[in-house]
């Protein structure tokens, strides 16, 4: 039935559903990586957070099952490449976190709000195409290609091929990385799970750690669809799944200059997306209008969404892209993106919390 249609639209169909459902789950669940760490930081509630670092472990799971049945080869993914940008993904990092909690809302939340009729979501979304377009192929990116090929840790020197967590504890040890990948995998899920669950609201929540298996179901299922439906040994698409800092910038250029542009992947999820928390919103009765508050939150969408999109792209993904994508291949440059994601985070939802006493 799917043998005439291309490749590239088969997986494009796939994201646009993927997307779909994690803008249904997202809505429904509240699921929001700013949001969990500005409602940690404004009340204490750690549920949110516990909520984002089980579906980690749950997506690391799902993905390397996959890989050790031989399903998808994570070894393909950019984020186990044999150099690593440690001061792009540090510094990129804490900018992209900052920015988020500055804003209040990453890319992939600023999409699920803009489905329930925030229009506030929109200023972050276009600030965020606009600068890591910008980043990326535009008048800035060569300085980040600059910074990148001149700072970026050349893992061979040290004999190490891969930034994979297995290949440098490999390195260490002496042991292959191919033993020690379902070890390491299995002792950070273990440890994820045993720290989510000792918490008794986390515990108590359905709809955490319910979200955390519906969005981690998501992200291992943007891996099927472009690394296993996507193998066409003719088109290959690049093996990726859900990160939104570059789609969101690719689909404000498509939606500019679709009669000479191609959908792909990435554009298919942040549409999807947007439609499933949409439909959620109507169906619950919950979709309403919402506007930009006064000159200051203008300004604080503008520019959180700025540095969201400057440092997604010298981090190589957002606070899902690594927090979720990044490291389910055992990424050490996806774990320090992540962790810098947070920390700049955090200290921007204090910023936040102290500008409101």
């Amino acid at each position: 039935m799917f043998e005439e249609v291309p490749t590239y639209l088969l997986v494009s169909g796939l994201g646009g559903m993927i997307g779909f459902a994690f803008g249904v789950i997202a809505w429904k669940t509240q699921f929001c990586v700013a949001g969990s760490v500005l409602s940690y930081v404004f009340t204490g509630d750690r549920r949110g957070v516990h909520s984002l670092i089980l579906a980690g472990a749950l997506t690391m799971l799902f993905s390397q099952i996959l890989f050790q049945l031989g399903i998808i080869d994570l070894d393909a993914s950019i984020y186990r490449s044999g150099t690593l940008h440690l001061v792009g993904v540090i510094g990129g990092g804490l900018l992209f976190g900052y920015g988020m909690t500055h804003a209040t809302g990453c890319g992939a939340g600023s999409l699920v709000r803009l489905g329930g009729g925030d229009l506030r979501s929109l200023i972050v979304l276009a600030s965020i195409a606009f600068f890591g377009y910008m980043t990326l192929r535009g008048l800035t990116g060569l300085p980040r290609v600059y910074v990148e090929q001149s700072l970026g840790l050349d893992l061979g020197a040290f004999g190490v091929t891969s930034q994979g967590l297995d290949h440098v504890a490999g390195r260490l040890t002496g042991i292959s990385p191919q033993s020690l990948r379902p070890f390491i995998s299995l002792i950070l899920i273990l440890a994820a799970t045993v720290y989510c669950f000792a918490h008794q609201p986390f515990r108590a929540s359905p709809r955490h750690w319910g979200a955390s298996i519906g969005i981690a179901l998501c992200v291992t299922s943007g891996w099927v669809a472009t690394g296993y439906v996507g193998a066409d040994p003719f088109d290959p698409t690049p093996l990726t799944s859900l990160t939104f800092v570059g789609p969101v910038a690719n689909t404000a250029q498509y939606l500019m200059t679709f009669s000479g542009a191609s959908i792909n992947f990435g554009i298919s999820t942040v549409m999807g997306i947007v439609v499933g928390s949409l439909t959620a919103s109507l169906a619950s009765h919950g979709f309403q209008w919402q506007y930009i508050d006064g000159d200051q939150d203008l300004v604080n969408a503008m520019t959180g969404g700025a540095m969201m999109g400057i440092g997604g792209v010298f981090a190589f993904g957002c606070s899902i892209g690594n927090g979720l994508t990044g490291i389910s291949t055992l990424s050490l440059g996806a774990f320090l993106a992540w962790a810098a994601i947070l920390f700049g985070g955090y200290h921007g939802a204090l910023r936040v919390f102290n500008q409101g006493d």
